[in-house]
């Protein structure tokens, strides 16, 4: 799968969990899975 396509779904995902109130919790899963690698990142970086 390449790097759009991948996007894409992810986008559509988050669409997906807004419409329905954020049932499925994937925007906040998203969400949390970029916050631990970007403070991952930045420790790796300041060492």
């Amino acid at each position: 799968m390449d790097i759009l396509s991948l996007a894409f779904l992810l986008i559509a995902l988050g669409i997906y969990d807004e419409i329905l109130n954020g049932q499925m919790k994937i925007s906040q899963k998203l969400l949390g899975w970029l916050d631990r690698k970007t403070s991952n990142n930045s420790k790796t970086v300041k060492n």
